[in-house]
């Protein structure tokens, strides 16, 4: 008679261990998909989620160890869009540093031949310096752009509207992470460079969204 013995959850096969992490992982995504966003500290925590969730769900099925391990954590991270490329009108008009993170998405545009990408977009700063041509004009919001040039890696899941994303840039052996998301969408790349755009201004009411 063959003796069955109980297997702790400790000793699942690797396998079997990331058949379960996988479950989880689609379980967790589905939360996040059906669950509304209420604030941006609430939006970042369910993105530290979403990023390893997402990195779960594409490389299931590989056995290589290095593919299982992902840490949202390495590479160093940016905190403003002053630590890109410089852009001298930009640094002009703004006395203090402008934190990466919330945004409001404008454009999103592809260049397949060099490879390049734009994205234009709004950002709840607005400069304490204008220039003459800016003032007493009623402007309220700062437009801002960046180029990314040498993209690799591209993920784009759902096309992105119109909508407010929150934002991670970070450096990472010698190339630039890009990464945009929000309960909808998510913008994801790496670069080899990334610039500023010169910004602009104008008047949004208070009854306009974008």
């Amino acid at each position: 008679m063959i003796k069955k013995y109980w297997m702790p959850p400790a000793t699942l096969s690797r396998r079997g261990y990331i058949n379960l992490q996988e479950k989880m992982a689609r379980k967790s995504l589905f939360k996040i998909i059906l669950q509304g966003i209420n604030t941006v500290e609430q939006m970042e925590l369910e993105i530290k989620q979403h990023i390893s969730i997402y990195d779960l769900l594409n490389n299931r099925g590989t056995e290589n160890s290095s593919t299982q391990k992902h840490t949202t954590s390495s590479g160093k991270k940016m905190n403003y869009w002053n630590e890109l490329d410089k852009n001298i009108f930009f640094e002009k008009i703004f006395s203090q540093p402008v934190e990466i993170g919330e945004i409001t998405l404008f454009s999103l545009q592809i260049d397949n031949d060099r490879p390049s990408l734009g994205i234009g977009f709004d950002i709840p700063d607005f400069p304490d310096i204008l220039p003459e041509k800016w003032k007493n004009k009623g402007y309220n919001v700062c437009r801002l752009g960046v180029d990314c040039h040498g993209i690799s890696d591209l993920k784009i899941l759902n096309i992105p509207g119109r909508d407010n994303f929150y934002v991670k840039v970070k450096k990472e052996k010698g190339q630039l992470c890009f990464y945009a998301a929000n309960k909808n969408s998510l913008i994801e790349f790496k670069a080899k460079s990334i610039s500023i755009c010169d910004p602009n201004v104008y008047i949004r009411g208070n009854d306009e969204n974008f």
